[in-house]
């Protein structure tokens, strides 16, 4: 067509079609409001909608690093991050396809598996588990014996709370001495606080959040982390339905590499990487987002991920997870195999993304 022609054309319509290119390349992060696609809607392989396991926190920042420093888009897939609600929540949407990559919990995926969900997990991000208990220094829990007598509120059916059992086993406590308290999420800190309950069955990064408010009260926290008395069981990472690791390689292979960039640039950088996170997020608190964020460095870079690269994972530990997970939720059918969980065959190398403490 000759040049001259080009300028018949309607000015609204060469508009918009600017408008749509550069909405389709520009990589996003959805609001927390947004609802997600349809499976009949679903975007092309390259497009991915990475579903998270709950709102957003300091544990997501090296996703928004990826996103924002357009990792992703080098590696040549387009991604939007939204909010989750829940690991069992992430696991079911990936199933349904109505996220295309989820960030859950492998508890939550092997309790999905035994209900014949089609997903397993593509990468590992928490080697070491989340689980512990906050308690006020005033009334210190030293280790898990401690535990014994001692009121702990947890919500009913809490993922803490449930794997209680199996770490009396390990650590050498009779769980049937821990009196738990039932307690709604929205009470934890209040409760916590007032001294009603001992401890409070939580994930470790949340302890920033309570830390606010107990200093505010000249109140004093500390923590005993599950993970440092032998319960040494995986925890969330990255996954995928089985059909789309089969029918898009490729992309599966992008979208890992891109993201364990965005965690090797934020541990290098990671004032910088609390700042991009806060530009997409902007209501959290930067000392608060920088607390959580570091608080899980150790068990993202834990020894089999030196030893091995980012996202290993490795079958002994994988069936120790499920026997953990079986004691948890009392699962006696469909168990499934550590093959059956995870495949590492699309993970970057440790030559390409060098973990480094």
């Amino acid at each position: 067509m000759p040049r001259q022609t080009y300028f018949f054309l309607p000015l609204i319509i060469i508009l918009l079609v600017l408008q749509s290119a550069c909405t389709a390349a520009a990589p996003t992060a959805m609001s927390e409001a947004t609802s997600l696609p349809s499976e009949a809607s679903a975007p092309a392989p390259n497009e991915i909608i990475f579903g998270l396991d709950w709102a957003f926190v300091g544990q997501h920042v090296p996703f928004f690093v990826a996103l924002d420093k357009g990792f992703w888009e080098e590696e040549g897939v387009t991604v939007e991050v939204v909010r989750g609600y829940g690991s069992a929540d992430a696991v079911q949407k990936v199933a349904a396809g109505s996220t295309t990559i989820g960030y859950g919990d492998t508890g939550s995926l092997i309790v999905g598996r035994t209900e014949g969900v089609d997903v397993k997990l593509i990468g590992m991000v928490l080697g070491l588990p989340p689980h512990a208990v906050i308690y006020q220094m005033d009334q210190p829990i030293d280790s898990p014996v401690d535990l014994e007598g001692k009121k702990i509120g947890a919500a009913a059916g809490d993922s803490v709370r449930r794997v209680f059992p199996a770490f009396a086993k390990i650590a050498g406590f009779d769980v049937e001495k821990v009196e738990f308290v039932t307690i709604g999420y929205e009470i934890y800190s209040a409760e916590l606080l007032s001294g009603r309950i001992n401890g409070l069955a939580e994930y470790y990064a949340a302890k920033p959040n309570y830390d606010r408010t107990a200093n505010e009260n000249d109140v004093e926290l500390g923590i005993l982390k599950f993970s440092d008395y032998g319960f040494d069981i995986y925890s969330n990472g990255f996954l995928a339905k089985e059909s789309f690791v089969t029918e898009n390689p490729e992309t599966v292979k992008a979208f890992l590499k891109g993201v364990y960039r965005g965690f090797a640039y934020a541990y290098e950088n990671p004032d910088e990487s609390v700042d991009i996170m806060l530009k997409y997020a902007p209501t959290l608190e930067r000392d608060v987002i920088k607390e959580q964020f570091l608080l899980d460095k150790p068990a993202v870079l834990n020894a089999d991920v030196l030893a091995n690269g980012y996202g290993y994972i490795d079958a002994d530990k994988m069936q120790h997870t499920i026997d953990a997970m079986i004691v948890a939720y009392e699962l006696s059918e469909n168990i499934p195999t550590p093959e059956e969980m995870y495949t590492i065959d699309f993970l970057p190398s440790k030559d390409e993304i060098p973990p480094v403490e």
